[in-house]
């Protein structure tokens, strides 16, 4: 049986399990699209930009049982993209994601399978500071799969957990000879057990463990390694209009000795109902996509407003930053992203959206420093 196949398998179980005279099936068929214009489509120094337009087709296809014993979900969609550069640069991207919640009272079994055949375009990853762009893109597929089980003792204001593992893997399919060193396998382990003090409050204390292991490079650093980590933290849902989920610990990789300053914090504050500000920052462990760099360690601040001016126009502001330490060189860089997007609802069935994405990066390494900005004209509706 081919990989590929086997998102849909196991989403065909997992549907097949919640089929129950009780059962509920919703199914949703979307369709979106976009216009795009960019003045730095392959991330190139000042100087040196190239604008390209085009445009994008995005189908994809929901489904959601929800069963007495069983809830099941399957996605599937695709992207489908032209632009007026390169040939090279047109791409066709596939999506599969299935999972299903197997409901034991107090407890649950969580299961999914993921499926993703994507692309790094150029100007990213093993393609920056690139001036070959009429190449083949580099395509990639990554499989992975996940199973938790959970205890929702807050419910009833006692002790809850959460333990699963995921396994995930990334095979580069063209440029073979200089992609094989991004190909890369990944075990993720965690653990979680708190108690619930309040009826809105509860605090944990959770363990993780991540394993990347790559096609090493005989002449580079290894880039195969451990990341152990360790949290203490506090959650909340205050009200409906305030939820949080705070943890902060220590981290290690390779058992190198810990480093005390690891987090992990995301905030929703909703101050009135036509307003949401969404706040979150972390510290992690990247894999490394070079061949000179050990991993990266990187530090993110992210902060969100939604607005929602009447019951059909609303707008969405974003800010991003992130700043990277590449671990095995002396080098660093730190980037920042902007986006705003206005969006009016038609009617139930369409939507359509205004988008402007303002984005740089400064690094200390020759032609790695950009900024690139983009214009998205776009729509999604509904077709059944």
């Amino acid at each position: 049986m081919r990989t590929t196949s086997l998102p849909v398998l196991a989403a065909c179980l997992c549907i097949a399990a919640s089929w129950d005279s009780y059962a509920r099936t919703d199914l949703e068929v979307k369709l979106g699209g976009n216009a795009v214009a960019r003045d730095n489509f392959y991330f190139q120094e000042q100087g040196n930009e190239t604008a390209v337009v085009g445009v994008r087709v995005e189908p994809e296809l929901q489904i959601a049982r929800t069963g007495t014993l069983v809830d099941s979900q399957l996605m599937l969609g695709a992207s489908a993209a032209k632009f007026n550069a390169n040939s090279e640069d047109n791409y066709t991207d596939a999506w599969a994601n299935a999972g299903a919640d197997v409901k034991l009272g107090v407890n649950a079994l969580n299961f999914g399978v993921n499926y993703l055949r994507g692309h790094d375009p150029f100007g990213s990853n093993r393609t920056e500071d690139s001036t070959f762009f009429d190449r083949e893109l580099d395509i990639w597929t990554r499989t992975s799969g996940q199973v938790n089980w959970v205890r929702n003792g807050e419910l009833r204001g006692d002790i809850f957990s959460n333990v699963g593992v995921q396994l995930d893997r990334k095979t580069y399919e063209t440029n073979t000879d200089l992609t094989r060193f991004l190909d890369r396998s990944t075990r993720r382990y965690q653990g979680l057990v708190g108690i619930q003090l309040t009826q809105k409050t509860g605090v944990f204390l959770s363990g993780r463990l991540v394993d990347f292991s790559f096609d090493e490079d005989s002449n580079g650093p290894r880039r195969s390694g451990k990341t152990t980590a360790y949290f203490g933290g506090i959650r909340w849902s205050a009200t409906a209009r305030s939820r949080g989920n705070v943890r902060f610990g220590v981290a290690s990789r390779d058992s190198e000795g810990f480093d005390t300053k690891f987090w992990e914090v995301e905030v929703d504050w909703e101050p009135i109902l036509t307003h949401e500000l969404k706040l979150s920052s972390s510290r992690r462990f990247d894999p490394s996509y070079r061949t000179d760099t050990e991993y990266f360690d990187t530090r993110s601040y992210e902060a969100t407003w939604v607005h929602y001016w009447n019951n059909r126009i609303s707008s969405r502001v974003a800010a991003v930053r992130r700043d990277r330490s590449f671990v095995g060189t002396e080098l660093e860089d730190n980037s920042t992203n902007y986006s705003g997007k206005l969006t009016y609802e038609v009617d139930n069935e369409l939507s359509v959206y205004g988008l402007l994405l303002l984005s740089s990066r400064d690094a200390e390494q020759n032609g790695y420093t950009y900024d690139s900005n983009a214009f998205v004209l776009g729509f999604v509706t509904r077709l059944n």
